[in-house]
């Protein structure tokens, strides 16, 4: 009896081929040839076959625990797709109530990839439900905040904060009444961080809104 695996040299493996000789009868014990002749087994030929149908009701349980395993793993699968699936349209209705709250909705094609993403969030670790929305949301806030802020001022918020502090270090610089060796690093610091051209670009903002 052989078993020949095909699973190493394919990259799609066909499976087991099983090749099962006829158990050892009384003529071939004597070397003799058999032809048509259907002799009988031997002692040694008897054990061989209890053996191979041994072996062959082995081999018929493991498929049949493998086709169980497979079919099992499918129908988990799929129900977890289907509840992956359900709480994200539960979800993304949470999301929209929120938005509608504080005056925001989704924009073109927003609403499917925040779907997308809660598809996918959800799979992942440390998922918190409507928290874990929440504070998605917020993210997204921020951004298009962020985002805004730089195509209407020209700088993003953090850019402006930098030159509201380099601009009020100057002012510092210029009321202070150390000796000017001590504050010239400092006052060439502020010089380089200086605020003029963010201060122009607000003021033609606000030309243009007047």
């Amino acid at each position: 009896m052989t078993s020949v695996d095909n699973s190493e040299n394919n990259s799609a493996p066909l499976g087991k081929l099983i090749l099962l000789r006829h158990g050892q009868s009384t003529w071939n014990a004597e070397n003799l040839f058999t032809g048509w002749w259907d002799a009988d087994l031997s002692e040694k030929g008897r054990a061989e076959a209890t053996a191979a149908d041994n072996w062959n009701r082995y081999l018929r349980s493991v498929a049949e625990m493998e086709n169980v395993r497979k079919r099992a793993t499918r129908d988990i699968e799929a129900a977890r797709r289907a509840g992956v699936e359900k709480l994200a349209t539960e979800l993304l209705a949470i999301a929209e109530r929120m938005l509608t709250q504080q005056n925001y909705h989704f924009g073109e094609g927003a609403r499917a990839a925040f779907a997308e993403y809660l598809t996918r969030r959800i799979a992942q670790p440390h998922f918190a439900n409507a928290r874990s929305v929440r504070n998605a949301l917020d993210r997204i806030r921020l951004r298009q905040a962020s985002r805004l802020f730089a195509e209407q001022v020209g700088a993003t918020p953090d850019q402006v904060a930098r030159s509201r502090r380099a601009h009020f270090a100057r002012r510092l610089l210029d009321d202070t009444t150390l000796r000017d060796e001590t504050t010239s690093a400092a006052r060439e610091y502020c010089h380089a961080n200086s605020c003029r051209r963010s201060a122009e670009r607000h003021l033609a903002l606000w030309e243009s809104l007047r």
